[in-house]
């Protein structure tokens, strides 16, 4: 894990960030299924509460995950 750590931060990423963008990335992908629930994309992701989930989502996408499904998918 260190050595990865390590790696990142040549390359000026942490391994935070990677984390996060990641899950927002397979959060963006999940959302274009209207029939999956924002609870259980938060709770595949491995977040504890889908109130972390929506905020952590809202940091990168400016929208929460309701609005940016209502927005990118339904027509």
């Amino acid at each position: 894990m260190r050595t990865l750590q390590r790696r990142l931060a040549e390359t000026g990423v942490s391994y935070t960030d990677l984390v996060q963008h990641t899950r927002f990335e397979a959060a963006a992908k999940m959302l274009g299924n209207p029939a999956t629930q924002i609870l259980d994309i938060s709770n595949e992701l491995g977040y504890e509460d889908p109130s972390n989930f929506a905020r952590a989502f809202q940091r990168i996408a400016g929208v929460r995950p309701n609005e940016y499904r209502k927005n990118h998918y339904i027509m």
